[in-house]
């Protein structure tokens, strides 16, 4: 009931556990995932795990959508090899793992760096915003259409329950938090 057959969809944060399902979704529907991320590394494992999975080869790119020049380039590879997008799953997202030591000083608010929170948003919206103008104006001109999916949480409209995040043994001002940033950037999507 549900065919992708012949689509090509854009994934950002295609090498996240996110856009490992996303893409598995796509290929069981039949279409074409198109992983876009900035971790070449992961790009490549996300691959080989997709092609394990579905026998098939999985294209990506590696991207910085912060830069609107970097997200031009890969639209203009997809319109080349594809003859462009039917499809933009916006999933990219900065989500810092909240291990031991590893963010908890800076993921509270009145600790939280204005380069952090920029970043934050430069990837989740202004990230979005761009591969939007790329990849929707593809699909505004190729007499096709297409959908814009936006990868939004339930953490864009309530709070997050901190305590998912607490560690045992760990002074109360040293427990890591879900940072602000990532409530914003999903309510903005």
């Amino acid at each position: 009931l549900f065919d992708l057959t012949g689509k090509v969809a854009v994934i950002t944060g295609g090498a996240g556990l996110l856009g490992y399902h996303h893409a598995s979704a796509v290929l069981a529907c039949g279409g074409t995932p198109v992983l876009l991320d900035i971790d070449e590394g992961e790009l490549d494992r996300s691959k080989s795990r997709l092609q394990h999975a579905f026998g098939t080869s999985v294209p990506s790119l590696s991207c910085d959508i912060t830069s609107s020049e970097a997200v031009r380039s890969a639209g203009d590879l997809v319109a080349a090899e594809f003859g462009g997008a039917d499809i933009l799953i916006n999933n990219a997202a900065r989500n810092p793992k909240q291990e031991a030591g590893s963010q908890a000083m800076f993921s509270r608010l009145e600790s939280f760096p204005s380069e952090q929170w920029e970043l934050d948003l430069a990837v989740g919206l202004t990230g979005a915003f761009h591969c939007a103008k790329v990849f929707g104006h593809q699909m505004a001109t190729s007499g096709r259409g297409g959908v814009i999916i936006n990868i939004a949480s339930d953490l864009g409209v309530i709070a997050p329950d901190q305590r998912l995040y607490r560690v045992d043994n760990r002074d109360e001002e040293q427990q890591p938090v879900k940072p602000v940033s990532y409530s914003v950037v999903k309510h903005g999507l």
